[in-house]
């Protein structure tokens, strides 16, 4: 496939040329703003899992409480 081939995409009001350049600027745009959206998600995994660990210390420190009066 040429480098200069275009294609009609139907547009709002009219017709225009869609070139090789023109989807891959878009591809690249969505694959940056995909791995953006990836980036926030992996942040919201640490956090939550520097929260779940935090949790489970008080609840160890809590056990820790009660088997010292038990004792």
């Amino acid at each position: 496939m040429a480098m200069t081939r275009t294609t009609t995409c139907a547009g709002t009001a009219d017709d225009r040329l869609v070139t090789i350049t023109d989807l891959r600027y878009e591809l690249e745009r969505e694959r940056q703003f995909t791995l953006a959206h990836f980036d926030r998600i992996d942040q919201r995994f640490g956090d939550l899992t520097a929260s779940i660990d935090a949790r489970f210390e008080q609840v160890d420190a809590r056990f820790e409480q009660v088997d010292k009066r038990i004792d």
